[in-house]
Formats: structure tokens, sequence, C-alpha cells
């Protein structure tokens, strides 16, 4: 299981605690990370909406296996005829999370249905514990409060586990 706190601090940037691996039978990699995510507009003026955006993880072994690191990139952009998202990119990150130094692609959409329902999906590449596929329901409240709803299938079974998954965000 991923557990996370996410502030948002303005300028697109929000600041994030995550713990990594709690899982039953045990993870062999749990972990806590701190780290930061912002976005940056290419075009604010452009139907795409193009986006590009950073992250970094710094995780902290709760057995013993040190400091690692995690940084991604994606990029996104809006295909305004179907109010449709689609985000591709790359992930590199550390035993500490991913059970080994992994490189991973990152893909996903997301398609709106009406005003406040969304389809998405995501997908991590590669043979490592957070390889897996999502799809998901997601159910924005208001501005400021979303509920997501899906089911994640891992890619190799002996890395991670399929399950269901449940989100609660909330934006200040």
């Amino acid at each position: 299981a991923t557990n996370y706190y996410a502030r948002g601090i303005g300028f697109d940037t929000e600041l994030d605690v995550t713990q990594f691996n709690l899982s039953t039978p045990a993870s062999q990699n749990v972990a806590i990370g701190l780290g930061t995510k912002t976005r940056f507009s290419l075009d604010e003026k452009s139907v795409y909406k193009p986006t590009i955006i950073f992250g970094a993880m710094v995780p902290f072994s709760l057995q013993g296996e040190g400091v690692g690191h995690w940084i991604y990139s994606t990029f996104n952009v809006e295909l305004p005829q179907t109010r449709t998202t689609i985000t591709a990119g790359i992930s590199k990150g550390s035993k500490q999370i991913f059970g080994k130094d992994v490189t991973s692609f990152i893909g996903g959409f997301e398609q709106k249905i009406t005003g406040k329902l969304s389809f998405l999906g995501d997908w991590y590449s590669g043979n490592h514990n957070l390889g897996i596929g999502a799809l998901a329901l997601g159910y924005y409240f208001s501005k400021d409060l979303v509920f997501y709803g899906g089911y994640q299938i891992a890619n190799h079974n002996q890395n991670s586990a399929n399950s269901y998954v449940i989100e609660i965000a909330t934006f200040f």
C-alpha cells in the first residue's frame, strides 16, 4: 500500500510525504519519502493545454536500506475535441521504493465524462513494486475535493498485487 499527503504551496507546486510498500505479506522495502512536484504550462493560450510536470522524492528506508531517490517527468496534452488528457513520461527510482533500481515509462489518460465525472488510466512499465496499470473513476465534488475509486493490476504478480484503489484528494 502507498499512503501519501500532498500540500499545495502555490505556483503549481506541492510538497509530499509518502509511505511506500506497507503490505501483507510484508514488503522488504518499506520507506517514507519526502518530495515535491511542480507543473509548468508550455503555452497558456493553446487549446491543447500542453504542460510538463517534474517531481522528485527522497525515500528513507525503514528497513535499513539507506536513502534513495525517485525523479520523474511527464508531458501532458489535452485533446479539446474529446476532452481527453494524455500523459507520457519517464520515471527513475531506487530500491528503497521500487525494490531495485529502475527506469520506467509512465503513461496515462483522463477522459472527462461529465463536468464532475472522469474515467482515468495510469501505467508504470516494468517488473518492480510499482509496476502497475490502474483504471479508475474520479468524481469532482468541488474544485477542492475529488474522490477516486478503481482497480490496479500488477504488471508481474511476484512484485505487486492486484488491488482496489481509493483516494480522496483535497486541494488547498
